[in-house]
């Protein structure tokens, strides 16, 4: 089991954030909606505490967790009701005890003199069981993930030295693009609103004769304070077990991502250098769902991924009765980079983010 103190825990992670900083560790996030703007600190801004979290009552606990979790019981008998009690059921497997845990305050705890615990001794039990927690998914993000972007971006802006400043399109080979590639699909799937794709297969598995997004849980039974009903909790174990799956390189994520490597063309965007008004050069901004997957005008697949105020990716769908090359650095004007902006603008859940209050460098 791996334990990290780190609880605020990055959708959109704060290193890639960190190209639209402009004012110490700041970005500027602007309300979707209203269109208005505040400095946001980009390491609490974009995350959920513990959403990478597995602790007690996860479906996703292995045989080592859950004996970690439920070590404060072992010197305690446990009964998930009266009946079980008159019955001298005991439950002592820790995998039944993890099982059971969303009605923990129904339990019968009996310490070794024999004595019932009262409520205070329970809620204290309690504590102790959620001290322990798992942050495999936090810690390998950083490893293979997180940790390279910087390197990423670098290499990518020492690559582009070598290229002419014009608006021609160039041919290119790009470094780390798996790197780039799997840093990309993980954005998609961590951040909110959760994909399409991810939404239609947790409702598969939700019984019909249910609606689990109106089923509330009461605070106390509540397995994180963002999980607030029965639906929340599904999908985020849900999410949580593809997560696990990717980053041991199988599953629907893995998949996706072989899948851009393999058939579909890169293009790289580059804004311009304006050396005589560098202030009013175009910028591509990001958002807190920094990835977008469209269709474009002949119903192939695209992804569009910003990775710095003046560079985004964009992966279509490879069209071989359209030859360009499979790799290619364009350079775009600012018409085009604003259409680019407006998509990103509509792909965020709640904020979109740019490099200081400056929206004409971004719509004009």
């Amino acid at each position: 089991m791996k334990e990290h103190p780190a609880k605020y825990h990055h959708l959109h992670p704060a290193v890639s954030m960190s190209p639209w900083v402009y004012d110490g560790n700041a970005v500027w996030g602007v309300d979707k909606k209203s269109d208005t703007g505040s400095r946001k600190n980009k390491y609490n801004f974009g995350g959920i505490e513990d959403f990478h979290t597995i602790r007690a009552g996860s479906y996703l606990a292995t045989k080592e967790m859950v004996e970690i979790f439920f070590r404060p019981l072992q010197n305690y008998k446990v009964y998930f009701t009266e009946a079980d009690k008159e019955d001298n059921n005991v439950v002592s497997d820790p995998f039944d005890l993890n099982e059971g845990f969303t009605t923990f305050y129904e339990w019968i705890l009996i310490d070794e003199s024999g004595k019932k615990v009262d409520e205070t001794t329970k809620e204290t039990l309690k504590e102790e069981i959620l001290k322990h927690q798992d942050k495999t998914i936090e810690i390998e993000w950083n490893k293979q993930y997180e940790n390279h972007w910087n390197t990423v971006l670098k290499n990518i802006e020492n690559y582009l030295k070598s290229f002419p400043n014009t608006f021609e399109s160039h041919k290119a080979e790009f470094l780390d693009l798996e790197q780039i590639v799997m840093f990309m699909i993980s954005l998609k799937w961590r951040t909110k609103p959760y994909p399409m794709e991810f939404k239609k297969l947790v409702k598969k598995k939700w019984r019909e004769d249910i609606d689990p997004t109106k089923v509330v849980f009461d605070e106390k039974d509540q397995s994180f304070s963002h999980l607030k009903t029965v639906a929340d909790e599904f999908a985020h174990n849900q999410l949580l077990w593809l997560f696990l799956l990717f980053l041991d390189k199988q599953g629907p994520l893995y998949v996706e991502a072989r899948s851009i490597l393999t058939h579909f063309r890169v293009t790289l965007y580059q804004i311009p250098e304006n050396k005589e008004n560098p202030n009013e050069s175009p910028e591509f901004l990001t958002s807190d769902n920094p990835v977008r997957e469209y269709e474009d005008n002949a119903n192939k697949t695209c992804y569009y991924f910003p990775i710095t105020p003046k560079l985004a990716f964009e992966f279509s769908e490879y069209d071989d009765t359209f030859p360009l090359p499979k790799y290619l650095v364009r350079q775009l004007n600012k018409e085009r980079v604003f259409e680019f902006n407006e998509l990103m603008k509509d792909n965020s859940y709640k904020h979109y983010i740019t490099k200081g209050d400056h929206p004409t460098r971004y719509f004009g």
